[in-house]
């Protein structure tokens, strides 16, 4: 009998060595894509399309139940993932999938009329690929300052991949589905960090509303929950995984 297959798919920008504390408590196979990419300019014909169709294709070389796991970008691609194979999907965890399609339809029009100002400055195409972009990009979901106070290493790297971080922000920022594309999704699990961006808590609180089958987990940390508080994310769904 075909064994048990854990995906899981990483945020913009960090890579699969974000689910480190999860390799040795999981088992059966693990796939852990790297969808981190070094673009020398920036390219608007790139879609998330194409991270969904390589997330794809090494699903379908393996067998048997499925479980997933995603955060922020990674988040919504396993509940796409989750949508296009159905048969094979047992568990969901997603930590802050960036849905704003959803909180434009569900927020109060005060409340989008001040998510638009504030995300504009990212939609730029001029700046992509600067370093003074990829700064407020992290700053916006991590708090003032954290991209300056990161090593240069690890500012250099993220400005390496600025062209597709870039490209998946605006296409996550301009998608205007609703939270009916996601009404044929099985019971699933959202996690939220208690000091993520309030647009972000109050997105997934109003998802969590009009969707029955979510449900809704508050963890330590932020956005980046899962990275800077890495046992405390890979304990809880752990334990979901193995209810």
């Amino acid at each position: 009998m075909p064994g048990m297959t854990t995906l899981m798919l990483h945020s913009s920008g960090t890579g699969p060595r974000q689910f480190k504390a999860f390799e040795s408590r999981i088992k059966g196979t693990l796939l852990r894509p790297d969808l981190r990419a070094r673009w020398p300019q920036a390219d608007r014909t790139w879609t998330s399309d194409q991270d969904l169709n390589a997330v794809l294709a090494e699903v379908d070389q393996t067998q048997g139940p499925l479980d997933i796991v995603g955060h922020s970008s990674g988040g919504v691609l396993g509940m796409r993932v989750a949508l296009a194979r159905p048969e094979r999907t047992r568990r969901i965890w997603v930590h802050e999938p960036v849905l704003w399609g959803c909180y434009r339809a569900l927020a109060t029009e005060s409340e989008v009329q001040r998510f638009d100002a504030l995300i504009a400055p990212f939609l730029s195409w001029e700046r992509s690929g600067t370093a003074d972009w990829v700064g407020e990009f992290v700053d916006f979901w991590s708090g003032p300052g954290t991209f300056g106070g990161l090593p240069a290493p690890a500012q250099a790297d993220l400005v390496a991949q600025s062209h597709k971080l870039f490209a998946q922000v605006v296409g996550l920022l301009e998608d205007d589905t609703g939270p009916e594309r996601w009404a044929d999704m099985p019971p699933f699990t959202i996690s939220v960090g208690r000091q993520a961006p309030l647009p972000q808590r109050r997105s997934m609180s109003l998802l969590a509303s009009a969707l029955p089958q979510i449900t809704l987990v508050e963890l330590p940390g932020g956005h980046m929950g899962p990275v800077t508080h890495p046992l405390a994310f890979a304990r809880a769904v752990k334990a979901a995984l193995d209810a």
